[in-house]
């Protein structure tokens, strides 16, 4: 698996009330990426399709153009036979 984050912009101050942070997703075929959220995210896929899967096995397949909002606390597993690139948005510093 291959698994991509590149910030384009994020908040200089890590010490913000509310800091903000944007840039890529990339998955490319392989183990599933599982990841538990620990602030707010948009995510807008932009190619290719990925099967988005909650914590109660809740299944969809995103495809470009399609938007989705992760809650804080939602554990969401990523997974793609080919490979997906999505724009995200997040209310979180740059890590």
């Amino acid at each position: 698996m291959s698994l991509e984050e590149a910030y384009i912009v994020s908040t200089t101050d890590t010490s913000a009330s509310s800091p903000i942070s944007a840039g890529y997703f990339r998955i490319e075929k392989g183990k599933p990426c599982v990841f538990e959220y620990k602030f707010d995210e948009a995510k807008l896929f932009l190619e290719g399709e990925c099967v988005v899967e909650d914590e109660t096995g809740q299944k969809v397949t995103a495809r470009a153009g399609d938007l989705f909002l992760f809650t804080k606390g939602s554990k969401i597993s990523f997974s793609t036979s080919n490979y997906a690139l999505a724009f995200y948005c997040d209310q979180r510093a740059k890590l």
